[in-house]
């Protein structure tokens, strides 16, 4: 690539005035723990997820159209041997299995996420183990091939004589065309995450290998993120562990190794997390540095992927119901924090911009503008689109994430729907309703939903962990397993990631 002049900005974004001082507002209410449902309702409800889970996993393997996608567009199909990948997926189960029967005995909820963290990470290598070309060879290839590309178009970068990094972040508009059809609608965070350990371990293998096996440890954090988040918005302990260890080892968290998309998970929990400590801070100091650490992780989160920013629905609709439970009197402290972080953000890209003269907003013109035009080949029939994006949703959740939901939904009633008078576990799941139904309906994000909208998986696992909170051990064990078995039929018969016909035969 040949070299390119330096380019500054003029634009500029300016500081916001500082909070305004704090007004007494109520600390977040821990949910009470969900009454126990009866014997006889838990039989009817395992039935029907064991019913569900045979079903699909005998559509899935007997290869029924429809199931693995839409008319326009499908995940591939294959056919794994089961021998090792059953066995393999077993043992790798065996860290969440004893976080299960320690969480029962009331051990440390630390140690159970560790436990439960260790199940995601040693799932994905047991998936990645059996897939063509064999053993952890289809990661690093993965990462290499062009199909994923933005290890491609890093080593394309950084193989260049006298160009440092500094200069393509200048001139990074004028890059984007140049690039694979991914890079060419992301900012540069997630090629610059690739140039640095191109930079730190030369162009083969170990730079690559590095960066999959940094995805792999993120990946692992979803859960224990999840738990988090969903503490910080007032969920149970139970309710919370229930969903993050089920979010642990959902289909989308597990088997898209090595994708960004699963590193996006735990930003996403840390972004609605941060928000909610920083509108529920009873102290100005703290309530300060909250926004402002949530503004520096948005600055991360919208310098690797745009997709992130479509949180803004759950993130305005925390704010609206944080001044509606005040009545009013959060009005300012929500101002406050919103200018702390809008502050935070403009500050980050202000020091960007003065170290490496990247530009954000033309950045975000060439990308959008791109999009509009090149997007339109992919013809999503809008919006015919909407159920298949939901079911592909449903399929990332493991099918019977979305019935314990629903069964979830159904018993909470018309208290999801109780706008300022939520329990936590409602409004977390009010939330993610209208998360989904605003993606699905404005079309943002079509397509490939399964992985698209992991982002949106955590919120949902309010809901889910609420329902399997109320059922005894045993039966959330049987439920864990419907989900683990329907994870590996799914490995076995879908590709998620396609390497090419001569690993993983025709495209479709």
């Amino acid at each position: 690539m040949p070299a390119m002049p330096f380019k500054g900005i003029s634009d500029a974004t300016t500081a916001a005035a500082p909070p305004p001082p704090p007004v007494a507002l109520p600390a977040p209410v821990d949910a009470t723990p969900p009454a126990a449902a009866s014997p006889r309702a838990v039989r009817w409800k395992l039935a029907l997820v064991v019913l569900l889970a045979a079903v699909m996993a005998t559509l899935v393997v007997a290869h029924v159209r429809g199931v693995n996608g839409p008319y326009y567009w499908t995940w591939s199909w294959r056919r794994l041997p089961a021998w090792p990948l059953y066995a393999l997926m077993l043992c790798a189960a065996a860290p969440f299995a004893a976080a299960q029967w320690l969480h029962a005995r009331g051990a440390g909820i630390k140690r159970c996420l560790a436990l439960v963290a260790a199940s995601t990470l040693l799932l994905q290598v047991a998936a990645m183990w059996v897939q063509p070309p064999g053993h952890l060879r289809r990661m690093v290839d993965a990462v290499e091939s062009a199909n994923v590309n933005y290890f491609a178009d890093a080593k394309v970068l950084a193989e260049q004589p006298n160009i440092p990094a500094t200069d393509w972040l200048s001139q990074y508009p004028q890059v984007l065309p140049l690039l694979h059809i991914h890079a060419r609608y992301k900012p540069p965070g997630l090629l610059l995450y690739y140039y640095g350990l191109i930079q730190l371990l030369g162009t083969g293998h170990a730079a690559a290998a590095a960066g999959g096996a940094i995805m792999a440890l993120l990946a692992a954090l979803g859960g224990p993120a999840t738990y988090a988040m969903l503490r910080q918005l007032g969920c149970g302990r139970d309710g919370a562990f229930c969903g993050a260890a089920f979010m642990a080892i959902t289909p989308s968290l597990v088997l898209f190794w090595p994708q960004f998309d699963q590193a996006y998970v735990s930003i996403a929990c840390g972004l609605v997390g941060l928000w909610a400590a920083a509108l529920n801070a009873k102290r100005l100091g703290r309530g300060v540095l909250l926004a402002a650490a949530f503004g520096l992780l948005l600055a991360l989160a919208s310098f690797a992927s745009y997709t992130l920013l479509t949180l803004g629905v759950v993130l305005a609709l925390q704010t609206i119901l944080h001044v509606g439970d005040t009545r009013g009197r959060g009005t300012a402290w929500a101002m406050g924090a919103c200018g702390a972080a809008f502050a935070s953000v403009g500050i980050a890209y202000l020091l960007l911009w003065a170290i490496t003269g990247f530009d954000p907003v033309a950045t975000y013109v060439q990308i959008t503008t791109s999009l509009g035009h090149d997007m339109v080949g992919l013809a999503r029939p809008f919006p015919r689109h909407i159920p298949f994006d939901l079911l592909d949703y449903a399929l990332g959740l493991g099918w019977v994430g979305a019935l314990l939901a629903a069964m979830a939904i159904a018993a909470m009633g018309r208290g999801v729907w109780r706008i300022f008078s939520h329990g936590p576990v409602e409004r977390v799941t009010f939330l993610a309703l209208l998360q989904l139904l605003a993606i699905a309906f404005t079309g943002l994000l079509p397509g490939e939903t399964a992985r698209t909208w992991m982002i949106y998986m955590p919120l949902m696992m309010a809901a889910i962990g609420a329902e399997l909170s109320g059922w005894p051990a045993r039966a959330r064990w049987v439920a864990y397993g419907c989900l683990w078995v329907i994870g590996v039929v799914i490995c076995q018969n879908m590709t998620f990631i396609y390497m090419g016909p001569e690993f993983d035969g025709p495209r479709w």
